[in-house]
């Protein structure tokens, strides 16, 4: 690709005499192609002269660059699209830890903990603690975070102490 050929097409978009779409379509033709300088005797002959119409030079990239196969920004919409997932909603960012009292119904514990810590603490734990006796439902329970689940993880009635803890996702 000619560095010169390129600048033109750049400094014509910049001065907004293209759009984005025929800069990218010109500069995807270019390297396709791999034009000579004597694909372009007219603008050569025009500049040496001092004329410059900027419109002219646009259509003769455009008559003389082969064009992609490919519309680059064609969209292309599958039946994921068309179907509501978990992935167009907000991703959970919080591991919430809650004990209440069943006596009174206050919170003793409230805590609030950003995922990419509890993600941080797990690693930790695996690589420096004891050996977990349930990994499987340890990286169960992870997997659910990583894509996006929200809900109650642990839900638990302690009525020797009368509490009740919950975790959840939220």
């Amino acid at each position: 690709m000619n560095p010169d050929n390129k600048n033109e097409i750049l400094e014509l978009l910049a001065e907004g005499k293209i759009t984005a779409t025929e800069a990218i379509e010109l500069l995807a033709g270019m390297k396709t192609d791999a034009p000579q300088e004597s694909t372009f005797p007219e603008m050569k002959a025009n500049e040496a002269s001092g004329e410059t119409d900027d419109a002219i030079a646009v259509e003769e990239f455009k008559s003389n660059v082969s064009k992609p196969a490919a519309d680059p920004f064609q969209i292309k919409i599958t039946e994921d699209d068309l179907s509501p997932s978990k992935k167009n909603v907000e991703s959970p960012r919080w591991l919430k830890i809650r004990v209440r009292d069943l006596d009174t119904g206050r919170n003793k514990v409230n805590i609030s903990l950003p995922l990419g810590i509890v993600g941080f603490g797990l690693g930790l734990a695996r690589r420096f603690g004891s050996d977990f006796d349930d990994e499987y439902n340890v990286y169960e329970m992870w997997q659910m975070v990583k894509e996006g689940e929200r809900g109650v993880l642990v839900d638990v009635e302690d009525e020797d102490d009368n509490e009740h803890v919950q975790i959840y996702i939220d």
